[in-house]
């Protein structure tokens, strides 16, 4: 959800192979505007002492330093006292006490994906860089690749360090690592997709005995669930977040082996029935009563409050929203989102590493931050992923330890994904077009039809592809 506006590299590698079959992981976008203030660090917790602290031994060639960390992704909400900053914190008390003397200022990037374009733009403009950052995986990260260090020196230098961790190419030049011998740009944090949560007991109360599969099970269920005053499906659309990750799930309903390297040459366009069927739906969930009455209004991570009182019956979401419904834990369950058509990829999901650490080019401190990154990907880190932001790690010997029964749901639908989410693999000015005509879409001032051909338009004066 970040970017400058750079050149996007076409499918090739492993991406393109991947796009003809099952899984790759995507990312984000965004596009620059007026630059933000730099972010307001605030220190990190303090180093604890026994099994907290880290036995690695710190090395005898890298000075302590204080590090800058500005965090972005699903950190952005990392603030005091909260379970995102108990997970950072915690993995910087150990890193601390493996580097004695050194410590961390963190800044949280804004969760508006313009406002933390601008911000980033800006700095490496001005080459007035944090040490360490977290952004989106895909095109949130790659966007600023010029910007970026090269990891792979560091990598080599890590022996095992590639092997222990998954879903590595949307962290690399071409959207391809090479098995490790392509440029890497960044270190994959988390696995990713959009999915539906459902309360059982609300389905239950309007007599619905599982939750729906199709849009028109779904239109059925939100008319029993109005009846019982109970909003069907929570939505937060002010950005056009939820809706873009309802359609680039319900793309999946209508796309082919092969049409993503199509999209990405230009060949299969915005107009086409394969994204303006998978839009029309949506757009239907509000004629059909089964959204909120703020829905084009309200911000989405609010949105989320709706759910966890239990007002609303279904929401969508990645798996790092689970931490937000602790106090009904034990009544939701998870499932794929719903489908309106019936392609050859439908049995699957979209996903994707989530987040990705990276080290800007000109940090002053680049090898004690390599020091930070390989503490955040260890197990460890990985272990109290899992319990604290809800997301399946992409630490492989951290996946084997989930035992949580929604974070493990949601970790073997990502396992079967079948397509990348497309807002990660277009450009990011093209990604932040297209969330604007969504939320125009949804909120009834333009059609699938209009929306989706503003948005072709837009593609074809930036060049014809995406």
């Amino acid at each position: 959800m970040l970017g400058l506006q750079t050149h996007r590299a076409g499918s090739s590698g492993r991406f393109g192979a991947l796009l003809i079959a099952t899984v790759i992981m995507a990312g984000a976008c965004s596009a620059s505007a007026t630059p933000s203030p730099a972010p307001t660090a605030t220190p990190a917790a303090a180093t604890p002492s026994g099994s907290e602290a880290a036995t690695a031994a710190p090395s005898p060639t890298i000075a302590p330093a204080t590090l800058e960390l500005w965090l972005g992704g699903i950190l952005t909400t990392a603030t005091p006292g909260s379970d995102a900053r108990n997970w950072v914190d915690q993995q910087i008390a150990r890193f601390k006490a493996a580097f004695p003397g050194s410590d961390v200022n963190i800044s949280l990037l804004p969760s508006n994906n313009d406002q933390l374009a601008a911000q980033v733009q800006a700095a490496l403009a001005a080459h007035n860089v944090p040490d360490v950052m977290m952004l989106y995986s895909g095109s949130y990260t790659l966007a600023y690749q010029s910007g970026l260090m090269p990891l792979n020196s560091y990598v080599d230098a890590t022996p095992g360090f590639y092997d222990s961790m998954s879903l590595w190419d949307l962290s690399c030049q071409d959207y391809d690592c090479q098995g490790g011998q392509g440029t890497i740009y960044a270190v994959p944090s988390d696995a990713y997709s959009f999915l539906m949560y459902y309360n059982k007991d609300l389905l239950a109360k309007a007599g619905i005995a599982a939750p729906p599969t199709t849009y028109d099970e779904l239109y059925a269920d939100c008319t029993k669930l109005d009846a019982q005053g109970i909003v069907p499906f929570v939505y937060g659309d002010q950005d056009g977040y939820t809706t873009v990750n309802l359609l680039v799930d319900n793309i999946i309903s209508y796309w082919e082996p092969g049409d993503v390297q199509k999209f990405e040459q230009g060949q299969l366009k915005f107009t086409d029935p394969k994204w303006v069927d998978a839009l029309k739906p949506i757009l239907e969930m509000r004629t059909h009563n089964c959204v909120n009455n703020d829905a084009s209004t309200l911000e989405q991570l609010h949105s989320a409050d709706l759910f966890t009182s239990e007002k609303g019956s279904m929401f969508e979401g990645q798996p790092q929203f689970l931490p937000y419904f602790k106090s009904i834990y034990d009544k939701i369950g998870v499932t794929k989102l719903p489908r309106s058509g019936n392609g050859p990829l439908s049995s699957g999901v979209i996903g994707s590493s989530g987040d990705d650490w990276m080290i800007p080019a000109g940090a002053k401190n680049p090898d004690l931050a390599w020091e930070l990154i390989k503490m955040f990907s260890d197990e460890t880190a990985g272990n109290s992923m899992i319990s604290l932001l809800g997301s399946p790690p992409c630490n492989i010997a951290a996946q084997g330890n989930i035992d949580d029964v929604h974070v493990k749901e949601a970790f073997q639908l990502i396992q079967n994904a079948t397509l990348p989410e497309m807002d990660i693999v277009m450009s990011q000015s093209t990604a932040l077009f297209l969330y604007k005509h969504l939320q125009l879409a949804f909120a009834g001032q333009e059609t699938a039809e209009q929306a989706m051909a503003a948005v072709q338009q837009y593609v074809d004066q930036q060049g014809g592809k995406p």
